[in-house]
């Protein structure tokens, strides 16, 4: 499926998404989601997710190929970095290092989060995943975690709630453009 052209610019080879996709859950309850842009087209995406959803303290890795833009769930996609020395012609290392950093994530409550959440949420994983990958030397990330989490989070309700339905979701947002990529 060819993505229309006003979106392909913004899913860049080389580049990190951040994903925010609805849940059966509030309006501010959301998946949370990291993408890969090997392409213009499809993304890799890396998350923690129940196996069974009556298993609430179960959780998994998970990573597969996925297109945003056909997806039902997504809401939200944010350039939230990149891939330092990404090689289009194989993109596969880049998939290879960022799986490699990110499946070793434990399914608990980070220490540096003890007492901040009460369970362990894919949304847990994913703030320790953006400090595993800001520490990382192959990624550079745009802001820290928390600063990031917060504005995504912020602009996705406002879209979930002033999106009468008219909107093609999902919608970019830029948190700080072009700042993954040394520029102010």
């Amino acid at each position: 499926m060819a993505i229309p052209q006003d979106r392909q610019s913004q899913h860049v080879p080389g580049t990190i998404l951040a994903v925010l996709c609805r849940t059966s859950g509030p309006i501010g309850a959301f998946h949370w989601l990291v993408d890969l842009c090997p392409d213009t087209e499809k993304g890799i995406i890396f998350h923690a997710s129940r196996p069974n959803e009556n298993e609430i303290d179960k959780w998994q890795f998970y990573t597969s190929e996925w297109n945003p833009f056909t997806s039902q769930s997504c809401l939200t996609l944010a350039l939230i970095g990149r891939v330092v020395d990404f090689e289009p012609e194989n993109p596969s290392h880049s998939v290879d290092a960022m799986r490699e950093c990110l499946q070793a994530i434990p399914m608990t409550i980070p220490p540096q989060d003890v007492g901040r959440e009460p369970m362990f949420t894919c949304r847990v994983w994913f703030r320790e995943a953006l400090r595993r990958l800001t520490a990382h030397d192959a990624f550079s990330m745009i802001m820290g975690p928390d600063e990031m989490m917060e504005s995504l989070r912020n602009r996705t309700i406002a879209i979930q709630y002033m999106n009468p339905g008219k909107q093609v979701l999902p919608v970019f947002l830029q948190l700080r453009p072009r700042s993954a990529y040394g520029t102010t």
